[in-house]
């Protein structure tokens, strides 16, 4: 079932999101998001700060959007992660033994967010195609500071924006999601034993008479 209808006749709908997360070699466990840019449509017409397109400077997951007519949570998931992410990275989520996924980590009656946790070589074949999109890693205490980016469809402020992105604004099921697939995927990550710091010692000096 695609589509909820209400007592009035009107279409409620139906949204799928997933969420992609690696084990980046520094970073250890990140998120990898979408950032929205400043876009100029043809009509010209303009928004908050310059920019042209709604909710911009926000960030979304890796693929996101609306469920068709006809089609079902899971297909409309992996239609997204074809147009978004590319075909050639959705073969390899369905091929590579090394992909953990998908989990369910966000259920309402009209939305349903998924998890993947994939290889970090995996996150190169990810080919943003909507326009200008940028790639972006994120961290999981990045969370704390996630505003809702529903309020602000004319542009997240020049003032909740800072150069080191540290400030990420999502739609609030997306945030909670992710928070989710953190928690859920965090045994993805192997555990590194700390190195030893090896103490040099001190040659005695001889000390002649």
């Amino acid at each position: 079932m695609t589509r909820v209808w209400r007592s009035g006749g009107s279409k409620v709908v139906m949204r799928v999101g997933v969420h992609v997360l690696t084990e980046h070699p520094q970073k250890g466990l990140v998120a990898v998001l979408q950032k929205r840019p400043k876009y100029e449509p043809p009509d010209g017409r303009k928004c908050n700060n310059g920019s042209l397109e709604r909710y911009a400077y926000g960030f979304d997951p890796a693929a996101s959007g609306k469920v068709e007519e006809g089609e079902d949570f899971e297909q409309a998931r992996d239609r997204e992660l074809a147009e978004e992410c590319g075909p050639g990275f959705l073969r390899s989520l369905m091929e590579d033994k090394k992909v953990v996924g998908p989990y369910l980590i966000y259920e309402t009656d009209t939305t349903k967010v998924y998890a993947f946790f994939v290889p970090f070589r995996l996150v190169r074949r990810m080919n943003f195609v909507r326009e200008r999109r940028q790639r972006y890693l994120a961290e999981r205490d990045l969370m704390l500071a996630t505003g809702d980016l529903r309020e602000h469809e004319t542009g997240v402020p020049n003032d909740l924006r800072d150069k080191g992105n540290r400030n990420l604004f999502m739609f609030s099921e997306y945030r909670v999601a992710l928070e989710n697939g953190f928690k859920r995927l965090r045994s993805c990550v192997k555990v590194r034993p700390r190195k030893r710091l090896k103490k040099k010692r001190k040659k005695e000096k001889s000390v002649t008479p």
